[in-house]
């Protein structure tokens, strides 16, 4: 199920964003900070909107990762981030 950042629009696995967001708000393609995302997206236009609390970025610097998690999201997101440039 993929889903669609606010206001970018590149395109993430649900799932995958979902664990960044709780670490970083910012594109990993663009580094715009996004608030949410859009998943659920039908042919019809149609989508459902997941809008994100406020949050504050506990790293000082996008790639400065600081423990086996945040690194472990980091590769999903390059994964996803590899299957977005196939699309």
């Amino acid at each position: 199920n993929l889903s669609a950042l606010q206001w970018c629009m590149h395109r993430f696995c649900v799932e995958c964003i979902e664990k960044w967001s709780k670490q970083e708000r910012f594109c990993p393609l663009c580094k715009q900070t996004f608030h949410g995302w859009y998943y659920n997206i039908r042919r019809s236009g149609e989508c459902d909107v997941k809008k994100l609390a406020k949050f504050t970025s506990s790293s000082s610097s996008p790639l400065q990762l600081h423990d086996s998690n945040q690194i472990s999201s980091w590769q999903r997101i390059q994964r996803c981030v590899f299957i977005n440039i196939e699309d």
